[in-house]
């Protein structure tokens, strides 16, 4: 387990001037280290992944956003295409 701490900020108007709403907030962070070694073998891992993950908040490390796991697209690759906002259609390596 991880903890990092932060603060969350808001600034209001109000008739008598501004106001500055400071929170200290924190993230407590699971890791899933050694997951895959709890595996018996990799036929079981799409099971495994979606008993531990389905309905769980996930931190990326690539933009510190965290997501609401709902569901897996197993169907998909890093060949798989998608279409941009322009309509161009483009695979996730290219991306």
């Amino acid at each position: 387990m991880e903890l990092w701490s932060g603060y969350f900020t808001a600034i209001a108007e109000y008739d008598l001037g501004s106001m500055l709403n400071v929170d200290a907030t924190h993230k407590v962070l699971g890791h899933l280290y050694g997951f895959k070694n709890r595996l018996r073998n990799l036929d079981n891992l799409k099971e495994a992944a979606s008993q531990y993950l389905l309905g769980r908040v996930v931190l990326t490390n690539y933009n510190n956003k965290t997501y609401h796991v709902d569901g897996f697209a197993w169907n998909f690759n890093p060949m798989s295409k998608f279409k941009t906002s322009t309509g161009e259609e483009i695979t996730y390596v290219d991306y």
